[in-house]
């Protein structure tokens, strides 16, 4: 592990009195792959016993019903396309389709951009489907593409809504396309996950 300066600072815990400084050194470890970090406290005499904090659990997704159509939505962190259209099955979703402007609206407004959408051209050049087999009605596509992308449009296969200073619509990008790097995150959707609250029983008249 790469060990910061060492930094010298007045001791205000319980120690013994003899302590007087404490020197604290900054480690990454990986333990039943969970990384924790833990704290070493040294003075002149004696090393402390290590303090071992694990990590943050990993978020638990949240999921927003849009009311216009019943279906569940949540945003996941990725790698790229691939891994949130494997970490959405895994949800027993798919990566979201937007059929019209006012789902579209609707996702930027709940969940900002930039993030991965289900759109692809994967399995045929140019015919364009969505991850859930849906048939595509709608797209809003950007005006302006991202600067400097050396990927030619043959291998730009996936889609993601691009961040607003490029107007918010659709960018298609490859591996080697500037959106595949900076581009972590996704929405997916889960169709009729619609919370049921049980109605309240019709009283009698007396």
């Amino acid at each position: 592990a790469t060990l910061l300066p060492p930094l010298l600072i007045k001791s205000r815990t319980r120690l013994r009195k003899s302590v007087e400084y404490a020197i604290i050194i900054n480690a990454n470890i990986n333990i039943r792959k969970c990384k924790l970090i833990f704290r070493l406290y040294y003075n002149k005499d004696n090393v402390r016993q290590p303090i071992v904090r694990p990590a943050a659990k990993p978020k638990k997704i949240i999921w927003i019903i849009n009311p216009a159509n019943g279906h569940a939505y949540a945003k996941i962190q990725c790698r790229d396309w691939h891994d949130a259209q494997q970490k959405a099955i895994a949800e027993g979703a798919h990566l979201v389709s937007i059929n019209d402007e006012d789902e579209q609206f609707w996702l930027e407004v709940i969940f900002g951009s930039p993030f991965w959408i289900g759109l692809n051209d994967v399995e045929k050049e140019g015919v364009w489907v969505w991850d859930s087999g849906e048939p595509v009605t709608y797209t809003n596509w950007a005006t302006r593409e991202f600067p400097h992308d050396p990927s030619p449009e043959t291998e730009r296969d996936y889609v993601a809504i691009a961040p607003h200073n490029h107007e918010g619509g659709w960018q298609s990008a490859g591996p080697n396309s500037p959106p595949w790097r900076m581009v972590r995150q996704a929405v997916i959707e889960k169709d009729g996950l619609v919370s049921k609250i049980p109605e309240a029983a019709e009283s009698e008249d007396e």
